[in-house]
């Protein structure tokens, strides 16, 4: 699934060239207090060039993240230091303030550029390098960010600051500032962010995968998020108590109370939905010697029912490699998240984890709680084994990942280009060459597994016409089969422009092979082959190709009157037999997308619906793979219609709930452990959870049903007719591509002037 709706810290990284972001960056102060004390005045000479201020935060900007980025923010609230600056590099490390800036040419020479003494003014805390480590500058001691802002520092608690001013005023409410907050649970934390943090700087320092050190944030972000909550409750029951004891004619003191329990509620809430599941009678030893927490409040019944097998699962391993840090724990803790985001990066490696570990413990599940909710969470796991047996090879994850690293240069190259940055464009351009390389490299490995398994199926198919029996018939279709999804997989992690150029390459390589004659014939037999496996990622090129070779082929074979290229015409003929797509396209892609643009204009969701109605009418049509390239482009951008399909439904459509709220213009909240999204708007709001058929509506709490269970992939899935009665739009499966769309009325409409453009265009 993409990106939650929400602002991260990859928006600062923009903001250098879109103008307007940082009105409502920056919000009003909080409130809460800030002190000078703990802050210092630092020389701005001596500060790395590509580092922002933001609040009283240093930070190097490639080392920004979410979490630091919402702490620095909180900073600039508390402080009132609410410009961000920029050590600009293509300025000669002049300082920039950013708030208005519309594009690179802002920190540079045409910026507004901020003088050395404003900078040396300012109060700042702490200093993150380009290193990755965050230091306290007060002592220059390395700090975990998640420890910067104190959950037990109640006086400079954001949920409380109302309540910090009206005890300032009338010396009311102080007793809230002496709640016990720390105790066994929240002890238990504290070590276990500090084992977390000290595991994240010994693997980023040994260079570890990108995805251990952001499975091991995640798990901080989990470990602090239950130490929080805690806290909130603890707080909010004495804030309770104040307000029933609170004299309602004391308005000002009743309204800082109300304040707090409101913003103290939010915070419990947001917390509850992603912090670390642990029972802290069984999961935690009590300390020798330590001192019994305060019994708790009663707490209310909790909504929802168990949390699911994967939620408690993440959080047991997470408990298990605090207790003993072990990289094979954390190889599980990540091939898990992968799992429960809805993505595939290692399938074989998801699937031994769904087989050996998930489905048991989800059948244990439904053993002991024999529910129509358990039943369908064991289902989703079964499905989930099932889509990844036999999955993509490691080497084409690792190739789309070159793809996605050299799109990205190549846009960062242009915009530098764009502003005249000349270094930063040369400097861009050798990490595409080098990037380029190993694509490369990869690209020729898996077009040599592709041709050899391309030769198998030649001979298993010469064998099958060889065949006497039915059960030998079946055997050898079952292998050819199993080879031609293995090479349709092999193909599609082949991007379509650089199956072009190998393509080419290979038709030149075979040209020259064959005037060499008989000494040619290893060099063409090899680059027949290769083309014949890329067919499917560029069916007009390979087959004009192929058809070309075998004209020149025919033609020498009978100048020459030699017979050494009839078992290579014999393949060019199967090769062909097999893709009929190749022989017919009528229509190219450029012509198809100018066509779309012009139909379309600006409705993508349409342009995409268009195309795959076209393909529909001309089955033989050779843009397949350019609907299933937009529809995946499609479904990366933010607000986006197009999205996954889920898998194993049946024939029902499902939306996810989130690409429903943008379509519906709700609000999305979600809530991780609970496996549920809430859609909002106003007083109207709708609960779906996963694999239940029950969804609470609101503001009455009633209760519906849906036609199906919700399903799961990274988040609600909502059956197809629900999301119609209810939100007004349809589920609209693009065929072969593993994507859908949600579609009304209109956007039909335009979906078929776009289908009868590209009818008209390829008569």
């Amino acid at each position: 699934m993409r990106i939650k709706r929400r602002i991260t810290a990859a928006v600062l990284a923009v903001l250098l060239i879109t103008a307007g972001l940082l009105a409502w960056q920056f919000p009003k102060r909080s409130g809460a207090a800030f002190r000078e004390d703990d802050a210092v005045h630092i020389d701005p000479d001596k500060i790395e060039e590509s580092t922002l201020i933001i609040g009283t935060h240093l930070i190097y900007l490639g080392a920004l993240t979410d979490k630091l980025y919402e702490t620095a923010i909180q900073s600039s609230e508390e402080s009132g230091q609410t410009t961000m600056y920029y050590k600009s590099e293509i300025g000669e490390g002049r300082w920039y303030a950013i708030d208005d800036a519309g594009s690179i040419k802002d920190i540079s020479d045409k910026g507004k550029e901020t003088g050395k003494s404003k900078i040396k003014e300012l109060y700042l805390t702490h200093h993150t390098k380009s290193d990755g480590y965050t230091y306290k500058l007060k002592d220059n001691k390395m700090v975990n960010v998640y420890d910067i802002n104190s959950p037990y520092d109640l006086e400079g608690m954001k949920e409380l600051s109302a309540l910090v001013n009206e005890k300032k005023l009338s010396g009311k409410g102080g007793e809230v500032f002496e709640a016990k907050v720390a105790g066994k649970v929240t002890k238990w934390c504290d070590k276990g962010l500090d084992i977390l943090n000290k595991e994240y700087i010994r693997l980023k320092t040994a260079g570890a995968d990108s995805a251990w050190l952001d499975m091991l944030d995640k798990a901080m972000g989990k470990v602090d998020d239950l130490r929080r909550h805690e806290v909130y409750q603890k707080v909010e029951t004495k804030v309770r108590k104040l307000i029933d004891a609170a004299d309602s004619a004391d308005a000002g003191y009743v309204d800082a109370l109300s304040d707090a329990a409101a913003q103290l509620n939010d915070s419990i809430t947001e917390t509850d939905g992603n912090m670390l599941d642990i029972d802290s009678k069984t999961d935690i030893p009590d300390e020798p010697g330590g001192e019994p927490d305060e019994p708790d409040e009663p707490a209310d019944e909790e909504e929802g029912g168990a949390l699911t097998v994967m939620t408690e699962m993440e959080s047991d391993l997470i408990r298990q490699y605090i207790e003993e840090p072990k990289d094979d724990i954390l190889k599980n803790m990540t091939t898990l998240s992968h799992i429960m985001d809805g993505i595939s990066v290692y399938p074989e490696e998801e699937a031994r984890f769904l087989e050996e570990k998930l489905i048991p413990a989800a059948k244990a599940a439904y053993a002991e709680d024999s529910t129509e909710v358990r039943k369908n969470e064991l289902a989703y796991y079964k499905n989930e084994l099932a889509s990844r047996e036999g999955g993509t090879p490691a080497s084409g994850n690792e190739l789309a990942g070159l793809y996605d690293k050299k799109t990205k240069l190549q846009q960062d190259r242009l915009m530098a280009l764009d502003e005249e940055n000349l270094a930063e464009a040369k400097r861009l351009e050798a990490l595409i060459d080098v990037t380029s390389r190993e694509i490369k490299d990869k690209e020729d490995a898996i077009e040599k597994e592709a041709a050899s398994l391309t030769r198998q199926k030649t001979e298993l198919n010469k064998e099958l016409d060889g065949a006497k029996t039915e059960e030998e018939k079946t055997k050898l279709a079952n292998a050819i089969q199993k080879l031609d999804n293995q090479i349709t997989a092999l193909g599609a992690n082949v991007d379509d422009g650089s199956a072009s150029r190998k393509i080419e390459e290979m038709a030149e390589a075979a040209r020259e092979a064959l005037d060499e004659g008989e000494d040619g014939m290893a060099r063409l037999t090899e680059a027949v082959e290769g083309i014949g496996a890329l067919c499917g990622t560029n069916p007009a090129l390979a087959g004009s190709s192929l058809e070309s070779l075998y004209e020149k082929m025919a033609a020498r074979k009978y100048m020459d009157e030699t017979n050494i290229y009839d078992g290579l015409l014999d393949d060019i003929e199967a090769i062909l037999a097999d893709n009929v797509s190749v022989l017919d396209r009528e229509l190219g892609e450029d012509e198809a997308v100018q066509v779309m643009e012009e139909a379309a204009g600006k409705d993508k969701t349409a342009a995409v619906m268009g195309l795959s109605m076209f393909l529909e009418q001309t089955s033989g049509s050779g843009l397949k793979n350019l609907l299933e390239g937009k529809v995946k482009a499609y479904a990366q951008e933010e607000e986006a219609y197009a999205f996954p399909k889920l898998s194993g439904t049946a024939g029902i459509g499902y939306a996810p709930a989130d690409v429903v709220a943008d379509y519906a213009s709700f609000r999305y909240v979600w809530n991780g452990n609970k496996k549920r999204a809430v859609l909002a708007s106003r007083k109207t709001y709708y609960k779906f959870t996963a694999f239940d058929t029950a969804v609470i509506r609101g503001p009455q709490e009633e209760e519906e049903k849906l036609g199906a269970a919700a399903g799961f992939k990274g988040t609600v899935y909502i059956p197809e007719d629900y999301v119609k009665k209810e939100f007004g739009c349809e589920v609209y499966d693009i065929p072969d591509t593993g994507y859908c769309i949600l579609i009304d009325q209109g956007i039909a409409d335009k979906a078929a002037e776009v289908c009868d453009a590209l009818l008209e265009k390829g008569e």
